[in-house]
């Protein structure tokens, strides 16, 4: 389940479903939910009911790496995002 943590709890905003300073957020057209979790350097997934489906990214310079990632434009083919 999606949960955004508050301001006393943000700093170990850490685990699954846990979303630390979110910068970003997307629903696709079937209800899905994709959130970027600046905090964390990672993006979430989610069903429309608040289901975490997969998470994705670290901190770094890598392929699938981010530093502080904000905002997002998914493609209409549902087959990336760009961030």
């Amino acid at each position: 389940m999606l949960c955004v943590c508050s301001l006393a709890s943000c700093y170990h905003a850490t685990d699954a479903g846990q979303v630390k300073t979110p910068q970003g957020l997307a629903i696709d057209s079937e209800g899905i939910v994709v959130v970027v979790d600046s905090g964390n350097h990672r993006i979430l997934v989610f069903t429309q009911t608040g289901q975490l489906v997969r998470t994705f990214g670290s901190f770094g310079p890598g392929p699938v790496e981010f530093k502080s990632p904000w905002g997002l434009y998914p493609s209409t083919t549902q087959t990336a995002i760009f961030l």
